[in-house]
């Protein structure tokens, strides 16, 4: 996933996904929303309907392709990062989407 130190609005990604990892909230659901960036698809992440990052731009797609041919199966995240560094700072939070596909198309 990638832009998860941009802003948000209010509340910046970084602490949306500060509030996920450590249990201030609850996973619910992760999403996907497409837009459009500089003339080209773009695909929003979405954890509990708050946009936390994009799909990288060289993944677009062929995440779009597989959305359009298959059904998900499953759909997990994984959120790392807020480690404690030597100089005492924390390194930036990050998340990990792995969506699995069933085999057959639409």
């Amino acid at each position: 996933m990638a832009g998860v130190t941009f802003k948000n609005g209010r509340k910046t990604r970084q602490a949306i996904l500060r509030a996920l990892k450590w249990g201030d909230e609850v996973m619910e659901s992760v999403n996907f929303e497409t837009y459009e960036y500089e003339g080209k698809p773009a695909v929003y992440v979405k954890l509990n309907n708050q946009v936390v990052g994009n799909v990288p731009a060289n993944k677009v797609s062929e995440f779009l392709e597989l959305e359009s041919a298959h059904h998900r199966e499953n759909i997990t995240a994984d959120i790392y990062g807020g480690n404690k560094l030597d100089d005492g700072s924390r390194s930036s939070y990050g998340c990990k989407i792995t969506v699995r596909y069933l085999k057959e198309e639409l």
